[in-house]
């Protein structure tokens, strides 16, 4: 019985954390300061070579803005998984509660009635 009532507190906990769960441990306000320059930058190198890459045509684009261009990227993919984190929890809890009550309507039911 113990097994069916901790199942459900786990499925209602997985309806509940991704409105509670926080992201604050894997994304700080550092972490957006540094995105944010990291965009800007990107964007103002963007600018800088807009029109060096579109004379050259299919020219080589520059170590500058390439660099900068996987650090923006490098981030935001830190930052995407930040913001998956709350649901992937709340999927695992819920696969957790789901197995928990099987086993506990398996074991109520398995259970000899004297």
């Amino acid at each position: 019985m113990a097994l069916l009532v901790a199942g459900v507190g786990l499925i209602g906990a997985s309806v509940i954390w991704p409105m509670f769960g926080t992201t604050r441990l894997e994304w700080s306000n550092e972490m957006a300061v540094e995105h944010q320059a990291a965009s800007a930058n990107l964007h103002a190198l963007s600018h800088k070579y807009s029109d060096e890459l579109a004379r050259d045509g299919n020219g080589e684009i520059p170590a500058e803005l390439r660099a900068a261009r996987e650090r923006f990227n490098e981030l935001s993919g830190h930052l995407d998984s930040a913001k998956r984190r709350p649901a992937q929890v709340a999927t695992l809890l819920g696969i957790a509660g789901v197995a928990f009550s099987v086993a506990g309507a398996l074991a109520f039911f398995a259970a000899p009635r004297g």
